[in-house]
């Protein structure tokens, strides 16, 4: 059914718009939505932040169990006249499901700009056209990652979470803030629901939940970030949709909800009861703590019991029982190894390679390289134009396998004598890659061949394709090492 008679089957204002329509818990609250009768909106980008044949399988499962009830756009929530042309068009809805955002702690921390785009201006942009068009009820999703490394038995709404430790939790706080300021201002009734690690079928492809249980599943082995003591409120999906479904139902002017479990789970127990449901040994790869990640949470959800009458139902054990048997009857395409995988093993091998043979990039190679990337017209801090762009790869180089391997395989083919330019073969084999799945800011790569092209045989080239590929922000040092990549973050500031 077309969206102009989709609109006219639906009552004036009855209409629920739900953003991150294709998205696993926004999915979710789909069809359950659908399920209970109601008209449902969808608005997702789709964009590629895991396979996009997921997020389409989901809309094409949506499209089976509303019928001529659900209408999907596919589009960005920062684009007004999409907003506007969604509201004009379904009768202006008075009830928001907004589930949209740019999730992950560690790619946050590479790419801040989007998340910013995606989370703040995404959530400011949907509490404004609420506001012009009439609002009864506007719920979001928050996320516990705002709480950060807090040290509470249990993380109470009530907590301060006034230091957060990665750019995805500042944008989950400041969108909370900026919902209390639309309350006063507007009288907006706002929920902001922080999840707690939410799983279940369907599940996001790069969360441990589903994750373990494909690898597991398949005899590959795991990786996991630490000694195993950290813990978190794993929640079940369909626990979670009872939540964000009573809360858009129960407007209370502004309220934080923690939706959780209320009993983390340690992660080496999460790993053992996995074995036990699939059957199966896990291979374990040990690997550092990653930054961002906080050692434990566990929500305080009695507020949310109080006001909302919310009563999760699925215990862990169960809630993992139900996904592999889900996992079982499906056989999901979980996809490739997730970015921050392949960059721990990347972080792994180029500190060895440091520890091995202690280098910096030397003034006569620096020199070269920055006088080739200074004749392009975008680098690092200066490309504040790209902020308001969805598509994070256009942000910043990002660190992964394949993008120093590409940078070192066309270094090496250039320090040969018989070779001093890219041959027509290196250019077709690397090219590509480089371009695309790599996706390296053209102006490092541009300036990396040129720089390598002035000095063909320097030894400092495969240094400098280590940090053009991770961390070229580095650059801006004198005399940047290896090292440089690997910083630590700085301190956090003692809380007053």
């Amino acid at each position: 059914m077309s969206a102009q008679a989709a609109a006219a089957a639906c009552p004036e204002g009855r209409a629920i718009v739900v953003t991150g329509a294709a998205g696993f818990i926004g999915s979710h609250t789909c069809e359950f939505l659908l399920n209970r009768g109601e008209h449902v909106v969808g608005i997702d980008e789709v964009n590629d932040y895991y396979d996009v044949r997921v997020k389409e399988s989901n809309v094409a499962l949506l499209e089976r169990v509303g019928g001529d009830r659900f209408t999907f756009y596919r589009g960005d929530i920062c684009d007004v006249a999409l907003l506007d042309r969604v509201w004009t068009g379904h009768g202006k809805p008075r009830r928001v499901v907004h589930m949209a955002a740019r999730a992950g702690v560690r790619p946050s921390i590479e790419d801040p700009f989007v998340y910013v785009h995606s989370n703040v201006e995404g959530t400011t942009r949907l509490m404004d056209v609420a506001c012009k068009y009439g609002n009864d009820s506007f719920v979001f999703a928050s996320s516990s990652s705002v709480y950060g490394g807090s040290k509470e038995t249990l993380f109470s709404e009530k907590d301060s979470v006034d230091f957060p430790v990665s750019p995805y939790a500042a944008t989950k706080k400041a969108c909370e803030l900026l919902a209390y300021t639309y309350h006063h201002l507007y009288k907006l009734n706002i929920a902001a629901l922080r999840f707690f690690t939410v799983f279940g079928p369907r599940g996001r492809p790069d969360m441990a939940p589903l994750k373990f249980v494909d690898k597991i599943s398949r005899g590959a082995p795991i990786q996991q970030f630490g000694d195993g003591s950290s813990s978190r409120d794993y929640t079940y999906v369909d626990d979670v949709v009872q939540g964000i479904v009573l809360s858009l139902d129960t407007p209370l002017g502004y309220q934080v909800y923690n939706l959780g479990n209320g009993s983390p789970t340690k992660l080496g127990d999460f790993i053992a009861l996995v074995e036990e449901a699939t059957g199966r040994k896990a291979e374990i790869e040990i690997l550092p703590e990653q930054p961002g990640d906080v050692p434990r949470t566990c929500a305080d959800i009695s507020k949310a019991r109080e006001l909302l009458g919310y009563d999760p139902k699925t215990p862990f054990p169960e809630g993992i029982r139900k996904l592999v048997a889900w996992y079982n009857e499906t056989h999901p395409e979980v996809g490739q190894t997730p970015e921050c995988v392949e960059r721990a093993a990347m972080e792994r091998r180029l500190r060895e390679s440091a520890a091995r043979k202690a280098f910096a990039v030397d003034e006569e190679l620096l020199l070269t390289f920055r006088a080739a990337q200074a004749s392009r017209p975008t680098f690092g801090r200066d490309r504040a134009s790209t902020i308001g762009r969805s598509d994070p790869s256009k942000m910043r180089p990002r660190m992964n396998s394949s993008s120093f391997d590409d940078l070192t395989k066309l270094g090496v083919a250039l320090t040969t004598d018989d070779v001093p330019s890219p041959s027509e073969a290196a250019k077709a084999d690397v090219a590509p890659t480089l371009e695309n799945a790599a996706k390296l800011d053209l102006s490092v790569a541009d300036a990396f061949v040129d720089a390598v092209r002035h000095a063909p045989t320097h030894r400092g080239i495969p240094y400098l394709a280590t940090i053009c590929s991770s961390r070229p922000t580095a650059l801006l040092k004198p005399r940047p090492k290896v090292s440089d990549i690997f910083a630590p973050p700085p301190e956090a500031s003692p809380q007053p």
